[in-house]
């Protein structure tokens, strides 16, 4: 019984990246779908042919990666973006994570990464690599905290922000706190607009940023 392979498209306006990222997916398990050398290209791609995952570049001609991705993921939620860049800069990854996506790679990322990072996606995961982490961390170390208050969270929600920081689906979530599914879901959403994100990793990175999580301890509930 065949195995249903994961269909990648990449977007690189380098060709020599392009035939670099797609010599290292094997093709048993992986099928690349498309190829783009610019943001407006691997829009229209991804409409037509809808992969699982892009691999995403940011400076491209005509439209950028950033751009490209908050189009991406706002019309087609179920494509999961990651970006693939020489831009360590903080800037960069805040851009890329509010756009949507769910990993952040620099293109000296070794193929276990990328692999690791493609799998996390999949699974409704962040993923960075080790340097974008160290990045974070410090930009965040360095950030203004502003209080839960001033975005109105209630207990609860900050509750469930942590569990889903600590990657809880809402199933499990509902499990820990007694609820049911629907009503994380609801209150999900909820968080979403009381925090003006449209995503997972833009409540995670709320969360850091304002001392509600972090990633070395225990979530208590």
């Amino acid at each position: 019984m065949s195995t249903k392979k994961i269909r990648i498209a990449v977007a690189d306006d380098h060709q020599i990246c392009r035939d670099g990222l797609i010599s290292m997916l094997d093709p048993e398990q992986y099928e690349v779908v498309g190829e783009a050398n610019n943001g407006i290209t691997i829009v229209d791609l991804a409409k037509q042919v809808m992969p699982d995952i892009i691999l995403m570049d940011i400076q491209m001609p005509k439209m950028d990666g950033i751009e490209a991705t908050k189009i991406i993921c706002h019309r087609f939620p179920s494509i999961k973006v990651i970006a693939l860049t020489m831009h360590w800069q903080n800037g960069y990854i805040t851009e890329m994570i509010d756009a949507g996506a769910s990993g952040y790679l620099l293109k000296t990322a070794l193929k276990h990464e990328i692999i690791e990072a493609i799998q996390s996606a999949l699974k409704f995961k962040q993923y960075y690599c080790k340097t974008t982490t160290s990045s974070l961390a410090q930009m965040l170390k360095n950030k203004n905290s502003k209080t839960k208050l001033a975005f109105n969270l209630s207990d609860i929600e900050i509750k469930i922000i942590k569990l889903i920081c600590d990657e809880y689906s809402s199933d499990s979530i509902g499990r820990l706190l007694f609820l049911s599914k629907r009503t994380i879901d609801g209150t999900r959403l909820r968080i979403q607009q009381k925090l003006e994100v449209n995503s997972t990793a833009g409540i995670v990175k709320f969360a850091i940023e304002n001392g509600i999580y972090r990633s070395n301890n225990n979530t208590k509930v």
